[in-house]
């Protein structure tokens, strides 16, 4: 099987909605952030990519979600105020919908949320009704608000959902014990392909992942940690692998990409499901994160010839 070659999900475009995209969006004719989403999207079709984002250009992976979750806010540092509840209506489905009028059938869209765990290790609590940000009640109410967003973007045609827990790679957390909570916002997705994206160093967690985590693919970096692999190899789950760097500025030659690639066929064989970046390419030039794509791209199409 030759694997999908796909983003993490950001992509570096700035940009700030004047009255009338938000008007629109208040009325929910369109995302507020449509003509953002669709530069994204040709950056992603042009590069090759095959399962594109809308490029998450509504803010950083904490910010989106803090600036309309209620009981949330983005004001200043991201911080719980309140009751977390599911939102009433979502503006990531308002973008997702968008990318996917923008691809105009040439590539499928993926949806991304922030899982529930980073987004509860990110906020600070400025609320009597959670005694912290790491407590059991804060965690069950954000994955129940997060589940009812998977909900909604299988409802509006999404088949991937991605799931980002960037925290299970740091020892902050133990994955037993907050596993509950990010496979209740799988659980949701009913019917579609559920990825977890897990960057960092995952030598020490993956056996756990696969044992713990109701994902069907796990998705990691490996050209900033090739020791991955090794750990990755010894398990059975389908797998996305990363085989450029998003933490730094140098495009990567096409034969480094392809040198990665061939290791993890060799030690993954049919379990490469995904072929992309290590993580989201927010911080980079956008002109770098294009050449990074065309990279992927290139590397997938010589070692799956």
């Amino acid at each position: 099987m030759r694997p999908t070659v796909t983003v993490v999900g950001s992509h570096p475009i700035d940009y700030d909605p004047g009255l009338k995209d938000r008007l629109l969006e208040r009325l929910r004719r369109r995302s507020a952030y449509a003509p953002a989403i669709r530069e994204a999207v040709r950056d992603q079709l042009e590069a090759g990519v095959e399962l594109i984002s809308d490029g998450q250009v509504r803010g950083d992976m904490i910010e989106i979600f803090a600036s309309y979750i209620p009981g949330l806010t983005a004001e200043g540092e991201p911080a719980v105020i309140g009751r977390v509840e599911p939102p009433r209506s979502s503006p990531v489905v308002l973008d997702y919908r968008e990318a996917v009028r923008a691809a105009d059938g040439r590539a499928e869209v993926k949806a991304i949320l922030t899982g529930p765990v980073t987004l509860a290790h990110s906020l600070k609590v400025e609320t009597d009704l959670y005694p912290s940000n790491d407590h059991p009640s804060l965690l069950k109410d954000l994955a129940r608000a997060l589940a009812v967003e998977a909900r909604r973007l299988r409802e509006a045609g999404a088949e991937v959902l991605q799931v980002d827990e960037p925290i299970l790679s740091t020892g902050a957390v133990r994955v037993g014990e907050v596993a509950r909570y990010v496979n209740r916002v799988l659980r949701a997705f009913r019917g579609g392909t559920r990825v977890l994206h897990v960057c960092g160093r995952v030598v020490d967690v993956y056996e756990e992942l696969e044992g713990r985590i109701k994902a069907d693919v796990l998705d990691h970096e490996f050209a900033g940690h090739p020791e991955n692999l090794e750990a990755v190899a010894a398990g059975s789950r389908p797998v996305g692998v990363g085989v450029v760097r998003s933490d730094e500025d140098r495009v990567e030659r096409v034969r480094e990409a392809v040198r990665l690639l061939e290791r993890a066929r060799e030690e993954l064989g049919e379990r490469i499901e995904f072929v992309d970046p290590d993580c989201g390419l927010r911080r980079l030039p956008r002109r770098v994160a294009r050449e990074k794509l065309r990279v992927v791209r290139k590397a997938r199409d010589r070692v799956f010839s």
